[in-house]
């Protein structure tokens, strides 16, 4: 590799990743395991590298329990996460859990740390190994919601505005390519009815349009 970061967690398992130009959250190749790096390329289309700037090789974490955590504009922090991995959860395929205390205060101490640290509000992906959180990927983030409501993108403030229908298992595609393009369009919002996450690639999708939008069922702890 031509560089390396990060601190090392000597799990022998590795994940490849893509690193696009411009983020997209959950369209580019993310797998577990080695892929070459041309046969990666070749996968998204784009040997002569014009959308993927590199691709990236991280040494994993075993999981206690996956998720991602992300500032509020009410200057507070939303931990969320399921058990183990936390691939199903990020594409909206799996409802947050009620996360042990120790695990939201790990990796909420964390999170500020990296936030003061970088001066700017932030949205990290962890996976907890039982004793501490590691944080897999990081980006900066626009605040728009938080609140006593599972509020996504908080509409202009006196602006009335209608919502569309979201139900999450119409899948992330669908949101991205078809349900943001006539919001913005249309200009209304996205109401989200179903149990995800607000830091899951569904949740990005709609920060990164400003989409005004919501999460309608508040999630509740998926039955073990």
């Amino acid at each position: 590799a031509p560089f390396q970061f990060g601190q090392r967690t000597n799990s022998a398992e590795f994940w490849t990743r893509t690193a696009p130009n411009t983020k997209m959250p959950g369209l580019y190749l993310t797998e577990r395991g080695y892929v070459n790096p041309t046969e990666a390329l070749r996968r998204e289309n784009d040997l002569e590298q014009n959308i993927i700037a590199s691709i990236l090789y991280q040494e994993g974490v075993t999981p206690k329990f996956s998720g991602s955590a992300l500032s509020t504009a009410d200057g507070n922090i939303i931990v969320e996460g399921v058990g183990g991995f936390g691939d199903e959860y990020m594409l909206g395929e799996r409802a947050p859990i009620a996360l042990p205390a120790r695990v939201i205060d790990a990796v909420s101490s964390h999170h500020r740390s990296a936030q003061e640290l970088l001066n700017t509000p932030i949205k990290t992906e962890w996976i907890y190994d039982g004793k501490t959180p590691w944080f897999v990927q990081l980006n900066r983030q626009n605040c728009e919601g938080g609140g006593d409501l599972a509020v996504i993108v908080r509409a202009p403030e006196g602006t009335k505005v209608d919502y569309i229908d979201f139900p999450p298992e119409k899948g992330l595609e669908y949101l991205r390519n078809t349900l943001v393009p006539e919001a913005l369009r249309d200009g209304k919002g996205i109401r989200v009815v179903g149990n995800i996450g607000l830091g899951s690639h569904m949740g990005d999708v709609l920060r990164r349009a400003h989409v005004p939008s919501y999460v309608e069922t508040l999630w509740l702890p998926e039955k073990k």
